[in-house]
């Protein structure tokens, strides 16, 4: 009898060291009233974490004043996620990782306009999206942000302008100060609801036929939708030729952009990820549907990244004419992790090659026709808009000659 309940209290030992191990193995972390048992993949990693933590709990108890330990806690990641040296490796607190997925969302509170910056870091209007508040007060491409309630944004960056510009709720105005054709004029705005709409498209007429333009803002969740509606409207009219605008564009969603492509090419490697444990991806153009128009792609120093794999897949298999300035260079792959607590991380997880191959980091894509363009807030679409003119130019002569 002894031995039978001996037995049974064995077995029970190893079942609960089981399901404990389970437990460790397969949460990774328990939390155990004011400790937390964890797991390391490294003895490294458990040594820094239980230094965290001494640290973290010293300056709580000892440190002479009150202090928010999730502020500290926070600093503490941002430090880690900089000593990596990869300004596209960040640590978000709450606040930062809501105005990031509202970002990727598409939808804000805010006045209704793209900005951009020239050389001076002087932020500009790229475009007004239509029956918005900012199109509505007359707002216009080009337009350079002077001052918002006041205050002079000169020489600040298009972040530091649409952070002033956007808000958490619609029941406020913005005031702002812009220069047009060094003339000031003065806005009062209410910002509402706005869906960031990133595809904008019209036609030009040339020698009687039409041509198609679509200008592409930046790639975010819906963007691969929008522009299917705005190639299809643009197809309606009969266009004969296609110019794509991704000047000033400096990216987004990698999967947006191949969907793009997708509507493009047809069939196809667009683009390969490779990572650093050979966790190599290839991302496959699938659709029939194909533009079988003469096309051309504008770009210039600002094309970054979600950008430059759709360039480069159009150059590779000789679909478009890329037309303008050196791209950007950004031929890395971020993943966005969200954590339990609200907060997140951006992490470079891989580069990327275009289909023929190119790593294009720190290199750019070269254009096959290289056209210098200056001062492209004030010449937008002008007859001094000097890289579009040559797109005009070169779809106008593959046009005649078909």
């Amino acid at each position: 009898m002894k031995a039978k309940k001996r037995n049974i209290i064995i077995i029970t030992i190893i079942v609960l060291t089981n399901l404990l191990t389970f437990l460790l193995t397969g949460v990774g972390i328990l939390r155990l009233k004011h400790h937390y048992v964890y797991k390391a993949n490294t003895q490294e990693i458990a040594t820094s974490v239980n230094k965290f933590a001494l640290l973290e709990n010293s300056i709580q108890r000892n440190y002479y004043k009150k202090v928010s330990i999730q502020k500290v806690s926070d600093e503490a990641y941002k430090g880690m996620f900089k000593s990596l040296g990869d300004k596209y490796s960040i640590y978000y607190d709450k606040k930062e990782y809501n105005k990031l997925n509202e970002e990727i969302s598409g939808s804000y509170y805010g006045i209704g306009v793209v900005l951009s910056e020239d050389e001076q870091k002087n932020a500009y209007v790229a475009s007004v999206m239509k029956n918005s508040p900012a199109d509505k007060a007359g707002i216009k491409s080009g337009d350079i942000i002077k001052s918002i309630d006041g205050k002079i944004y000169l020489k600040k960056g298009a972040s530091a302008v649409a952070k002033k510009v956007r808000s958490k709720t619609s029941s406020s105005y913005v005031n702002l100060t812009i220069l047009r054709n060094n003339q000031e004029k003065t806005f009062k705005i209410r910002r509402t609801s706005v869906q960031n709409a990133t595809v904008a498209s019209q036609t030009f007429e040339r020698n009687g036929k039409k041509i198609g333009y679509i200008y592409i803002t930046e790639f975010a969740k819906n963007t691969d939708k929008e522009f299917e509606t705005q190639l299809a409207l643009l197809k309606k009219q009969k266009i004969k030729g296609l110019i794509i605008d991704l000047r000033e564009n400096g990216g987004g969603i990698v999967d947006t952009s191949v969907n793009i492509c997708d509507q493009l090419i047809s069939k196809g490697n667009v683009v390969t990820t490779k990572g650093r444990n050979g966790n190599d991806e290839d991302y496959q153009a699938t659709s029939k549907a194909q533009v079988k128009l003469p096309m051309a792609i504008l770009v210039n120093q600002h094309t970054a990244s979600a950008s430059e794999i759709l360039t480069g897949a159009m150059q590779d298999y000789k679909k478009a004419t890329i037309i303008g300035t050196q791209t950007f260079g950004k031929g890395i792959v971020q993943g966005v992790t969200s954590l339990q607590d609200g907060t997140g991380y951006q992490l470079t997880i891989a580069q990327y090659y275009t289909p023929k191959g190119r790593n294009i980091n720190k290199k750019g894509i070269t254009p096959d026709i290289i056209v210098s363009q200056d001062n492209i807030s004030t010449n937008y679409l002008t007859q001094n808009d000097l890289q579009f003119e040559k797109a005009i130019e070169v779809l106008t002569s593959e046009i005649k000659n078909k």
